[in-house]
């Protein structure tokens, strides 16, 4: 992990180039082959991959139009729109993960900023998403990466709210290719190009849907030890809330990659907001003790191996009472395996009911004293930052009348309908949310915005 005076380097040279120069569109790619979209970061929302992008070649599959048109923005010294939540961080005056992690491949600077914004490059590092099936509900997630939620819309209908996501058209306006689809375009390109990419490729990360519930996750791991990429450190997402013994075969699947040097190494990201009900709450289907086994179990399979372990926290709006919970599970797995186990904050932008922009300002509170708890327990100053550009990002950010309006009313009706289909209780599980629940019902008895 860089420090702050690293990073402010990297700030340094990259804006050299240009104040919108970000080497992650170039670098770093997010494919979700299930629908054909993709994108270099998680904060530009996904763009779609046109047929005839791999058609040209299979590494449009990374190299598309759309892409190539922000990178010449970004070669021109201007920032992309799709990028605005970078600006606003760095207009804030924190480091923003344009830099954080182009920080991770400065050495190919002096070679993209003198590339044509035309050409093809392979990515260090790219993230696939083979397809949807999951195991898990998340209430901010979206039928795109949970068949769970397509299932759950097509039994029970749409949620009475007004973000898309929910409604069956947003479902009926995509295509999905099912994970063993045969015709799948996206699919064949990624094995097209896999020869020429995995020869500059350090990073893979394998993500879902639930990655360990898709046959291509497992056919990956055998063209890894039939062709030994050795070079190559290999991610895995996971909730952590599938059966343990799928759990102990992907555990000894890596190690066996490992010890034959298959791989260079192995990284594995587990996904988690706090900790607890609230926690089970926002991630349905998640069992706390479960994950809690499933990580341990990993922890230990990996105590003599080179792997470790990043939890991410999409921290939204209903995490900042419990976070709390969360930073003492996370010295408890420190004080057994040590630097081993990081954690990440990015805040949830989408959509807006699960935002912490609609919450009452006295909710900074809870992150003003996790940030001072995680000052006073020693943990790494990139962390504490991480959380203190949340705080920043609450305290500066506001919304436009009529989203706050829309988003309010949506937080009401969807936890509202949660609770019917569900069998839970908002209330119950988040007492410090009373008021403002019982507020936000105000939103939905009047004509919508």
């Amino acid at each position: 992990m860089n420090d702050i005076k690293t990073l402010i380097e990297v700030r340094d040279k990259l804006n050299e180039v240009g104040k919108g120069f970000c080497l992650l569109k170039w670098t770093q790619q997010t494919l979700y082959l299930q629908t054909g979209d993709n994108h270099s970061c998680y904060h530009p929302y996904p763009h779609k991959i046109a047929l005839t992008d791999i058609q040209r070649s299979p590494a449009g599959i990374h190299n598309t139009a759309h892409k190539k048109e922000r990178r010449k923005q970004m070669l021109s010294n201007e920032r992309p729109d799709e990028c605005y939540f970078c600006w606003q961080v760095e207009d804030n005056g924190h480091i923003s993960d344009r830099i954080i992690n182009s920080a991770n491949d400065i050495t190919q600077f002096d070679v993209i900023k003198n590339l044509s914004s035309e050409a093809d490059y392979n990515p260090s590092f790219i993230e696939v998403n083979f397809g949807n099936v999951c195991n898990f509900m998340c209430g901010y997630c979206t039928p795109t990466v949970s068949n769970s939620w397509i299932n759950d819309i097509a039994k029970n209908g749409e949620f009475p709210v007004k973000t898309n996501q929910y409604k069956i058209d947003f479902i009926r306006d995509r295509e999905y290719y099912e994970s063993d689809d045969e015709n799948n375009p996206y699919v064949k390109a990624f094995w097209e190009w896999w020869p020429d990419l995995v020869t500059d490729l350090k990073t893979l990360r394998i993500t879902g849907g639930e990655p360990m519930l898709n046959q291509n996750t497992w056919q990956l791991l055998d063209k890894l030890e039939a062709e030994p990429a050795p070079h190559l450190t290999l991610l895995i997402n996971s909730n952590l809330g599938v059966k343990p013994g799928l759990i102990e075969r992907l555990s000894q699947r890596v190690r066996t990659l490992l010890q034959k040097k298959c791989i260079k190494d192995y990284r594995m990201h587990v996904s988690i907001d706090t900790w607890g009900k609230p926690a089970e709450y926002i991630r349905y289907g998640l069992d706390c003790d479960i994950f809690e086994k499933n990580l341990i179990t990993i922890m230990d399979n990996f105590k003599d191996i080179n792997a470790s372990i990043e939890i991410m926290v999409t921290y939204n709006n209903l995490v900042l009472p419990s976070f709390r919970q969360l930073l003492i599970k996370i010295q408890e797995w420190r004080k057994l395996y040590g630097d081993r186990l990081e954690f990440i904050t990015p805040h949830l932008k989408e959509p807006a009911h699960w935002s912490i922009n609609i919450l009452p300002k006295s909710f900074v509170k809870y992150i003003d004293n996790d940030i001072e708890f995680m000052q006073q327990q020693g943990f790494n100053p990139i962390e504490i930052e991480r959380l203190d550009r949340v705080r920043s990002h609450m305290i500066n950010y506001t919304y436009p009348v009529d989203v706050e309006y829309n988003a309010k009313s949506d937080f009401y009706n969807f936890f509202t309908e949660h609770d019917r289909r569900r069998g839970t209780n908002f209330i119950e599980v988040f007492p410090e949310y009373k008021d403002f629940f019982n507020d936000c019902k105000k939103y939905t008895l009047h004509t919508p915005i």
